[in-house]
């Protein structure tokens, strides 16, 4: 073949010509989005100001830990938020004020694993004393901080919950941790309780001689008991006692007086229902006493406050429904010292739905003050509304505060305190008729009388984005995507749309822990247009697990595979495909360390069959480090190629592995670059006689922004064929896509060029298959040089390349993106036209292209100036120029249906033409050359579903589609 290289620097970007897209139509497609912000737990110091701590959702971080001071006219004076490494939720618990200090405790997310106790001391004005970041490093799971206290020598402790079991199941022991003023670690203990099961500090106290008592519930290996435990303001520990009355026994709260007894609240189980159960311990240990409330059914005891001379008041909720039924109220007992009870009061709201209490309080006259919320109706139990009440000294219902906001959305108070002038205070979240959850203070007068209502109202996280698309034979369009959820941070979605652009179902995958990333990566349909989508999702305890669905084509949900490694640590696919017998392969990586600190990632391929039973799972083992699978292709003879890289010293080699049909390695080679950069392999291809064709990019390693591309054959039996490099080292190439071209031995690359790391510019090569030689190479240049990347492309039936992209419309603006959509000759390179595609103030930015017949369609993102991100998809017919359909004469195709012989009727000018069967997701899987007017195909090999006869003329393709059944 002779080969010429043309090598084009096209300048007039943006002019419309006869080639110029034409759109039908976009959407735009919001998930749920999460915009919660919460108050959890409140605090105020003697000049009326109010402290308070909890979460606020931030775009690509989830909920951050949150700390706020409002003054006492209700001004926001400073608000303060920290975000965990891991981007995960991050939350505070409690918070105090002491000695003119901001205390406040909780968790923020690891990037390794799990959460880690987050506390952090703060002046009056907000600025950081310290912040300490507690994480059990012999399990690097999930430690959660839930009680604060702060001793009379100025130490704070904390104590919550640490996860002891590296798998998905929760083994949660005691953690409790001392700190001096100035944050210095002082002690840290742990208790596991007899039968190594959950055990969970809930809350804790102090005597006036520093020594610390916590409470919770711990596991005797039948039921739950309640676990006190003191230590000394040293951390030696003192005495453990332990509560049993037979069944599950669960302590809440605790509380200690000034001959420090100390006392505390949960619930324990009768026999037939919960009571609400109060123990008393001396300041040596002994049991003095525990009492019951028995209303009528299940009592729960949530919260105690104890005053110096030994009176204790307990809240908590009583179901008054007789039977299965339940109808929570809440009940608030005052007790004298010896355990006897001097009053009772309860609430039920005016609906008679459940009722739940959140905090208590003794008010400076001597009454009691609880707060919560209450179901909205009996058919919306999680909906609610919030409440506070206040019952005076001997009992007597002094007020009610309840407020509803907008119907059928949240409003929950968590927190309430009083200061100094005798004001009311309530936090929590309240929602607003767009479903954002708001963080609220609500002020209330001494009569319970409504003041002030503060809001802070956060930005929120509603992004979303496509990963994948495909389309069917009927033209409509499925989508993989990550979108936002409430309470979820990233699910994966799946939504299937039909050729207007409707959205016909979406379906979500979610793992079990809340507030995790997960995440689609691989796309495919069989021949049935059922649809597989695989991506990876966390479960609580673990690390991520590679998921895979199946739905047919009306979404319903045929079966699930989940794959956790047996060191359950983190593991990912990256790529899928489906070969012609239907089974589906999947490949990227698992980490074989069972510490969450120390990776050490190993490839994975993994396949199943249509039925979602695993046929088998290899794993190939590079050396100590970060090993990835990216792509996944099959060979017309059944074999696996899987293509990634792996880990050599310093640097990241490229990998082929090539497996047969049963999981074993055929072969493998590896190739290392000679300036020791990382290769990051893009895309892959295999053709009709096997050989691979991988491009990519290599990342210099001592100067990022510098890389280089390549392109890379291999033959079926792993031997190399060619390489080719493209760049210098002290340049930019950055390559997206290799496509093949059907009707010549060459290919098409796309990406990124830049001679200075500072201009970026689209890049399209023609390359020849056999040898890599460039043939021509073409350069777009937009507006402005500055920030013009290739996103994707696809070539059409007419062979003209059209390259998606995305560019800075403004350098004077901030982060102004727009989407190109420009088409370019095969032959040449040459530009033919550009369409600008904005639909946003801000990002329009599309990552998947695809063409269908005579219509392309891209998919990625749009931003608003807020920083929000919704899917958008865009419809265009692509210009004439599609190859004619031929008459009826010059092919026939019958029988059609056929189950396992199909006869093409040829006219005669087709001899030495050359005949493709493609199945629905255009993957060649026959070729022939015509050698009679009358040819017979066997097609007892393909999977049952829709195929497609194509025979290549010289100006034109003539396409007919058949059904194996």
């Amino acid at each position: 073949m002779k080969t010429m290289l043309i090598t084009s620097i096209l300048i007039t970007f943006f002019y419309l010509s006869y080639c110029q897209v034409s759109e039908v139509w976009h959407k735009t497609y919001n998930g749920q989005g999460d915009y919660s912000d919460v108050y959890t737990c409140t605090a105020s110091d003697n000049s009326g100001n109010i402290y308070v701590g909890g979460y606020t959702m931030s775009i690509g971080e989830n909920a951050n830990f949150l700390v706020a001071k409002y003054n006492a006219s209700g001004d926001l004076l400073w608000h303060k938020t920290w975000n965990g490494t891991g981007n995960g939720p991050d939350r505070a618990n409690k918070i105090k004020f002491v000695n003119n200090r901001i205390y406040a405790t909780g968790y923020v997310n690891s990037s390794v694993v799990g959460h880690d106790f987050f506390t952090i001391s703060l002046t009056q004005d907000g600025d950081s004393i310290w912040a300490n970041t507690y994480n059990d490093n012999t399990y690097n799971q999930y430690d959660i901080a839930n009680d604060l206290i702060i001793t009379s020598n100025g130490h704070v402790v904390v104590t919550g919950q640490s996860d002891s079991d590296p798998t998905n199941l929760n083994n949660d022991d005691y953690l409790t941790i001392s700190y001096d003023q100035n944050g210095l670690q002082l002690w840290v203990k742990r208790f596991n309780g007899a039968s190594n099961g959950i055990d969970r500090a809930t809350a804790l106290c102090a005597d006036n001689l520093n020594n610390v008592y916590i409470t919770g519930r711990s596991d005797n290996g039948n039921d739950d008991d309640y676990v006190t435990i003191k230590y000394s303001s040293t951390g030696s520990l003192l005495w453990t006692m332990i509560f049993d009355n037979g069944g599950n026994d669960r302590a809440e709260d605790i509380d200690i007086d000034a001959s420090s007894n100390v006392y505390i609240v949960g619930r324990s189980n009768n026999g037939n229902n919960n009571d609400i159960t109060t123990v008393k311990y001396s300041s040596g240990g002994v049991q003095q006493f525990a009492v019951n409330y028995d209303y009528i059914e299940d009592d729960r005891g949530d919260l105690i406050n104890v005053a110096d001379n030994g009176t204790f008041t307990v809240a908590g909720r009583s179901d008054y429904a007789v039977g299965a039924s339940l109808n929570y109220n809440i009940s608030i007992i005052r007790y004298a010292s010896n355990g006897t009870i001097t009053w009772e009061s309860n609430y039920d709201n005016p609906i008679q739905t459940d009722d739940y209490v959140t905090d208590l309080v003794l008010l400076s006259d001597g009454g009691t003050l609880v707060c919560g919320y209450s179901a909205q109706s009996a058919s919306t139990p999680n909906i609610f509304n919030l409440f506070a009440r206040k019952v005076t000294s001997t009992g007597n219902l002094g007020w009610t505060y309840t407020y509803q906001g907008n119907p059928n959305y949240n409003d929950q108070i968590f927190g309430c305190t009083e200061t100094a002038d005798g004001r009311i205070h309530l936090c929590g979240t309240i929602e607003n008729a767009d479903a954002r959850g708001n963080a609220v203070l609500i002020n209330l007068e001494q009569n319970g009388s409504l003041q002030s209502s503060l809001i802070l109202d956060g930005r929120g996280d509603n992004s979303d984005n496509i990963r994948k698309m495909i389309s069917d034979n009927l033209g409509n369009l499925y989508v993989a995507a990550y979108q936002v959820m409430k309470n979820n941070d990233r699910d994966i979605s799946l939504l299937k749309i039909n050729s207007i652009g409707d959205t016909l179902w979406t379906r979500k995958i979610s793992g079990t822990l809340n507030g995790s990333d997960d995440d689609a990566t691989g796309l495919v349909l069989d021949n049935q247009n059922n649809v597989y989508i695989s991506g990876f999702v966390k479960n609580s305890g673990s690390s991520s697990d590679i998921v895979l669905n199946k739905y047919n084509s009306n979404g319903m949900l045929q079966w699930q595979a989940l794959y956790n490694s047996p060191f359950s640590e983190s593991d990912r696919c990256y790529d899928m495909t489906i070969d012609a017998e239907g089974n589906i392969i999947l490949t990227g990586k698992v980490d074989i360390n069972n510490s969450p600190t120390i990776l050490n990632d190993e490839i994975i391929t993994i396949k199943y069959n249509s039925s979602g039973t695993q046929l088998w799972a290899s794993t190939y083992t590079g050396t100590t480090g970060l090993d990835r699978g990216k792509f996944v292709r099959t060979t017309p003879d059944n074999k696996i190629d899987v293509i990634g890289w792996v880990a050599s010293g310093t640097h990241d080699d490229l990998v082929v592995i090539q497996y047969d049909a049963s999981g074993n390695e055929l072969w493998h080679n590896t190739i290392l670059d000679i300036d020791n950069g990382n290769f990051n392999p893009k895309d892959a291809f295999v053709d009709l006689n096997g050989k691979l064709y991988i491009t990519g990019i290599i990342e210099n390693t001592i100067n990022p922004s510098l890389q280089k591309g390549f392109a890379v054959c291999y033959l079926n039996d792993g031997t190399q064929n060619w390489i080719k490099y493209f760049g210098t080292d002290s340049g930019y190439k950055d390559f997206e896509r290799l496509l093949p071209l059907l009707n010549t031995d060459d290919a098409i690359l796309v990406g990124t060029t830049s001679s200075d790391t500072i201009n970026f510019n689209p890049y399209v090569a023609r390359i020849s298959r056999s040898d890599g030689t460039i043939i021509w190479e073409s350069t777009l240049i937009g507006l402005n040089n500055n920030k013009h990347i290739t996103d994707d492309a696809a070539i059409s039936s007419d062979e003209k390349i059209y390259v998606i992209s995305h560019y800075d419309s403004d350098i004077s603006a901030i982060e102004h993106l727009k989407s190109a959509i420009s088409i370019m000759d095969i032959n040449n390179g040459n530009s033919l036209s550009s369409t600008m595609v904005s639909y946003s103030d801000s990002f329009t930015v599309f990552n998947r292209v695809l063409i269908d017949n005579t219509t392309l369609i891209a998919g990625g993102s749009l931003w608003s100036n807020e920083g929000q991100r919704d899917l958008v998809i865009g419809k265009w017919d692509i210009p004439a120029g599609i190859r004619n359909t031929a008459v009826q004469s010059d092919i026939d195709i019958y029988p059609n249906p056929t189950s396992e012989s199909l006869f093409c009727q040829l006219s005669s000018d087709c001899i030495g033409k050359t005949l493709r069967i493609i199945n629905i997701n255009g993957q060649t899987v026959g070729e022939y050359i015509i050698n009679s007017q009358m040819m017979k195909f066997s097609i007892t090999d393909l999977y049952n579903g829709l195929y497609f006869i194509e025979l290549l003329q010289s100006d034109h393709t003539i396409s007919k589609s058949f059904i194996k059944q």
